[in-house]
């Protein structure tokens, strides 16, 4: 059992504010990191990260002990996540590489420019990628199987592959600087076979 799991089945047994605090402590890197697997805009990563935390505190009595904490922190950040792109189409935001994180000024030019352009591609491939294939990537990221990636997502260990391979595929293809294929790729027949 990792320490965020034994963090929070104590604090859903105790309720003492000291243990709600450690758990968001303990959280809140992990919630930070599955905010930029899922592409949230770098503007409302802060509230997003404190809505998600906040949520979890107060409904510590739905987790599920014996199961990982993490996967019920994911299920609570994929549901926000989907509230705040929603929120970012009606408002017509786009995500732009210039508000994405500063570098400090004590890099070289040549570090600046090179870590800009590492940026850039890691939120083009992430960008790339549909919600379900981030979402099975970034459960992937934290070492679940892929049993355990479709039970939490409630698809198929097939589905589990096949997005991970295609996720892996497009960011290949956008890291290596090629275009990410069209969804009606001509190489593809209509039962969904590559053909070579």
């Amino acid at each position: 059992m990792d320490e965020l799991t034994w963090l929070a089945e104590r604090y859903r047994r105790t309720r003492e504010p000291a243990d709600g605090i450690a758990v968001w402590k303990a959280a809140r890197p992990d919630v930070a990191r599955l905010a930029l697997l899922l592409s949230i805009q770098r503007e409302d990563r802060e509230d997003f990260i404190e809505e998600v935390l906040e949520d979890a505190i107060l409904e510590i009595r739905k987790y599920k002990p014996g199961y990982r904490f993490f996967t019920f922190l994911f299920l609570r950040c994929r549901t926000f996540a989907r509230r705040y792109r929603q929120l970012a189409l009606r408002t017509n935001r786009v995500t732009s590489i210039e508000r994405q994180r500063t570098v400090t000024p004590v890099l070289s030019v040549e570090e600046v420019a090179l870590r800009k352009e590492r940026l850039e591609r890691i939120f083009a491939c992430t960008r790339s990628l549909t919600e379900r294939q981030r979402e099975v990537l970034s459960l992937y990221l934290e070492d679940y199987s892929n049993k355990d990636i479709a039970r939490i997502l409630w698809i198929t260990q097939g589905n589990v592959r096949v997005n991970l391979a295609e996720a892996f595929k497009r960011i290949r293809r956008v890291y290596s600087g090629t275009a990410v294929p069209s969804e009606k790729d001509p190489r593809r027949s209509t039962s969904g076979v590559t053909q070579s």
